[in-house]
């Protein structure tokens, strides 16, 4: 990559590709690379960048030789399993292409900005050479060769762009704005593609799926089903009955088909969506894919009907004696979620009702857990129940202890009502950390098989807007000291993730959505089954299980499993194989457009373009990438007089 930089322009940066020895591409073979000497191929070639650029202006065979002397060692491990000459050639790939970034994004201190072109053509020669060297004479595979490259390349160039970010802190006013969007933007693509190198390099994930183990749950949501909330089923008939623009929540909805149609037709068209949204062939895909059960949402009004001048619709529970049925019949496990309850838990549409003016006061606990054990009472010995959810996302503006009360007035009333201790208990933390109920329900307590819940979503909130798509796919890994896991990890607390998507927040103008837009159709298919395998390690290693959210949705594809397996981006029912995408940076012009709004002018006059394409032919590397020498461009220039 060539960045050139002069006194009176913004930074212009050209993107680097890679050639096709060093491109990764997506087949489903195994690799044999452990992922520890993958992670530490990447850390060798960020600080041989650090370690290259602090030694650039002294002797450079004294600081290569002290730097392969440290690296050897870091590299103990690794020559128990491969050749010695292997590790060699790694050790060189990982070395080379910190040597490429670091003379592309040092700048000379001399008139004109020019780089220390030499040095970086000698380096990206003898890296070609050690690549093809690795692939032919040590005996690695192409893709093992191809993954070790990539991946040393782009750590390499992140940690240079990292270097350089630091220079441009001391640039003043705009400029600096502009030259730091320019570099950050690069930096974070390169970034994300060595996560995905790992990736790569990884052999094929199987999940182990079996269906009898409620110890562990593998299970979906059936959201918008028998509560209907935006997102699921916007475009269902229902919502189209009752008007042109889709309702905030059930009330509204049920409100505005009452209006229009009275209530007997009302009831009619709700029942009819109860019975058609979600079937026995749902139940017979899910258990297909290898799911053991499914989380189902239900409501007061559907148990009991609404309260008086409430226009909800019901009672309506031989729809989830349906459900149970079905359940049994394919071998799935039911978990009822109680989302929503007798005066509302939160003032979210996921309750029923989006109300602004809600206060904690209004929610009726006692009725709330009278609904609970009826509803326990009736499915008690049913062999496909498999737990019960008290409450679903309880506001944080309830107090702690009547938060508290009221789990445990549940618990008792369910098993009271003659539910097994086999049945699970699930209490959910939402906004609360796992020390405020840590000790309150243990089994010393009284409390048998109770669980706790978490939601882990990285979209909502303007923290996840600052991170990086790379950020997110470590935090996923479980890579933060932060995570929302991290709670249990400490207590002992069994904890289960209830609801989980693929999604990211890439709909805002932030940098991370710009970062999506300018990947490939291939490049965000890798992300997105890089950030469905690494949740799936973390919640296997930290949690008792998972539900996705949801089994339908019309939001987006990173809400609907059904159709995240139809287009193969999430492990399920098969042997995955971790690929990735063809690893090539963006355009520079995205991250310009970042920063002041509109897309750069292309020069329209052809001698500016030759002007702009002999500026470029002056990195060796631009003339590798595009098959050119200076010589051809030179006589190019001449026979135009340029």
């Amino acid at each position: 990559a060539q960045v050139a930089i002069s006194n009176s322009g913004p930074l212009q940066v050209e993107p680097v590709a890679l050639s096709k020895s060093m491109v990764l591409d997506a087949p489903s073979c195994k690799l044999a690379l452990p992922s520890s000497v993958v992670v530490t191929l990447r850390r060798l070639s960020k600080r041989a960048v650090c370690d290259y650029r602090a030694k650039k202006n002294s002797d450079q065979k004294l600081a290569i030789k002290k730097r392969k002397r440290k690296v050897t060692e870091m590299f103990g491990k690794l020559k128990s399993s491969f050749r010695r000459s292997s590790v060699s050639k790694l050790i060189e790939v990982a070395e080379l292409s910190a040597a490429v970034a670091s003379e592309c994004t040092l700048q000379k201190r001399s008139r004109g900005g020019d780089f220390c072109a030499n040095g970086a053509a000698w380096a990206q020669a003898e890296l070609e050479k050690c690549v093809g060297t690795l692939r032919h004479k040590q005996r690695l595979s192409p893709r093992l060769t191809r993954v070790v490259a990539s991946l040393c390349w782009h750590a390499a160039w992140d940690e240079a762009w990292k270097q350089r970010l630091g220079e441009v802190a001391t640039f003043a006013g705009r400029y600096r704005t502009i030259v730091a969007g320019d570099l950050e933007f690069q930096r974070r693509f390169h970034d994300l593609f060595a996560e995905l190198a790992i990736d790569g390099a990884q052999a094929e994930i199987a999940l182990p799926m079996d269906q009898n183990n409620t110890n562990t749950w593998r299970g979906v949501n059936l959201g918008g089903w028998l509560l209907w909330e935006t997102g699921p089923c916007d475009s269902a008939p229902m919502v189209a009955a009752a008007g042109d623009e889709v309702p905030p929540d059930e009330w509204t909805l049920s409100l505005r088909l009452r209006q229009k149609y009275g209530d007997e037709k009302a009831a009619e068209i709700v029942r009819q969506h109860r019975l058609n949204f979600i079937t026995k062939t749902d139940f017979e895909k899910i258990a297909a894919l290898g799911l053991n059960a499914v989380r189902i949402p239900f409501s007061y009004w559907l148990v009991d009907g609404p309260r008086p001048g409430e226009p909800f619709l019901g009672p309506d529970l031989d729809v989830l004696d349906n459900a149970f049925k079905w359940a049994a019949e394919v071998g799935l496990k039911v978990v009822l979620c109680f989302h929503g309850t007798v005066g509302f838990q939160s003032d979210h549409q996921a309750s029923g009702r989006r109300d602004e003016s809600w206060t904690p006061s209004q929610w009726d606990t006692v009725a709330s857990v009278a609904v609970l054990q009826r509803v326990a009472a009736r499915y008690r010995d049913v062999a496909a129940l498999g737990a019960i959810t008290v409450v679903n996302e309880p506001a944080y503006e309830i107090p702690l202890e009547q938060l508290r009360q009221y789990y445990k007035d549940s618990y008792h009333a369910i098993r009271n009502a003659g539910v097994s201790e086999h049945v699970q208990i699930v209490m959910p933390l939402y906004h609360r950390e796992m020390r405020d109920f840590e000790g309150h329900f243990s089994q010393s307590e009284g409390f048998h098989n109770v669980v706790f819940d978490a939601h882990v979503y990285q979209v909502f909130g303007e923290d996840w807007n600052k991170m990086s798509l790379a950020d997110h796919l470590r935090y996923a890994s479980g890579q933060s000291r932060c995570h929302h896991l991290d709670k249990s990890q400490t207590s002992g607390e069994r904890l289960i993730v209830s609801e989980w998507s693929l999604a990211l927040p890439i709909r805002a103008k932030s940098m991370i959505a710009l970062e999506w837009a300018h990947l490939t159709r291939s490049q965000k298919h890798a992300v997105t089954r890089s950030f469905a395998v690494r949740q799936l390690r973390t919640f296997a290693a930290s949690s008792q299980g998972w539900f996705f959210w949801n089994w339908k949705d019309e939001d987006s594809l990173p809400w609907s499993l059904s159709e995240l397996v139809e287009h193969r981006l999430f492990p399920l029912g098969r042997s995955f194989p971790a690929k990735s995408a063809l690893f090539s940076a963006r355009p520079a012009a995205a991250a310009e457009w970042y920063c002041t709004g509109r897309e750069p002018k292309a020069p329209k006059d052809k001698k500016q373009t030759l002007k702009a394409t002999i500026q470029a032919a002056k990195s060796p590397e631009l003339r590798w990438r595009h098959g050119q020498s200076l010589g051809t461009v030179r006589k190019a220039c001449e026979r135009i007089g340029v």
